[in-house]
């Protein structure tokens, strides 16, 4: 069974109360996507996303392409290693493994 995202992770945000706490510890997916639609709909910028939630452009990029790749699932934390690619050629075994890798 797929579990399913909560309702207020559909919810685009319509002012900044809607968005997370600036003092978020654990992201959970429906935090993540809240700040992705913040950004996207224009309630914040990404640069004052990136002030406010101490995050860098590639992360935020990251979630937004997980969110567009595979949905809200793909923010959860336990299937970030099966959807992040690998920088090298999949069929060159001189190179690390995606396992391997430090991300």
């Amino acid at each position: 069974m797929i579990p399913k995202a909560p309702n207020d992770a559909r919810r685009i945000p319509t002012s900044v109360d809607d968005l997370p706490s600036p003092d978020t510890i654990r992201w959970h997916t429906h935090l993540k996507a809240r700040v992705v639609a913040g950004v996207r709909s224009g309630l914040i910028s990404l640069e004052e996303a990136g002030r406010r939630y101490r995050l860098s452009a590639e992360e935020f990029a990251s979630w937004r392409r997980l969110i567009d790749e595979h949905g809200l699932l793909g923010l959860r934390v336990t299937y970030c290693k099966q959807y992040r690619r690998t920088p090298y050629g999949a069929g060159d075994s001189n190179q690390p493994r995606e396992s391997a890798l430090i991300y």
